[in-house]
């Protein structure tokens, strides 16, 4: 349930843990916040996309989603004595001062930038991946049209990045 009171936005989130993959409901309760958290009525620029970045684009535009049609760099770091709000703001960080972590790819090959930096980033936690995550991160394309076009989550002591390489290159990936 969804609802305003205030001038504040309310979120009531009930479901059955038991009637999905551990950690399943964790994730989707984090996908759902996220992009409320990326909600903004400030206006986002425009911009053109690279060679590349146009040869990764199209085959997502032309023939919508398919097993293993996305580009993504994945990364797992493990952290001795992971602190998971100092891990939310450091990535809040990352995301103010690198705007391609705000940045989508529009259905029409544009890149819209987000001025817009969340205040807040649900990262999910579990024990262990749930089953078939691992091949999720690395082979689905993240949708065209919606943001963020990154994924962090946490299992024990492990910290788990996907990264949509439509909008982000080699050389950016070092930066952050």
């Amino acid at each position: 349930q969804l609802w305003e009171r205030d001038g504040e936005l309310h979120v009531r989130w009930v479901v059955v843990d038991e009637a999905f993959e551990p950690g399943v409901v964790r994730e989707l309760f984090a996908v759902f916040v996220n992009a409320l958290n990326e909600v903004t009525t400030e206006e986002p620029t425009y911009r053109a996309m690279n060679e590349l970045q146009q040869a990764y684009h199209v085959p997502r535009a032309v023939t919508g989603p398919a097993p293993w049609d996305g580009c993504q760099v994945y990364h797992a770091f493990d952290v001795t004595g992971l602190d998971r709000d100092r891990l939310e703001s450091a990535w809040l960080r990352l995301v103010a001062a690198y705007d391609v972590l705000r940045t989508t790819v529009a259905h029409d090959g544009r890149l819209v930038v987000s001025p817009h930096v969340p205040d807040r980033r649900e990262i999910p936690v579990t024990d262990a991946l749930p089953a078939g995550a691992r091949e999720r991160l690395v082979s689905r394309a993240f949708p065209l049209g919606r943001g963020p076009q990154n994924d962090l989550r946490v299992t024990g002591g492990t910290v788990h990045v996907t990264l949509d390489l439509n909008i982000i290159d080699g050389r950016s990936i070092h930066f952050l």
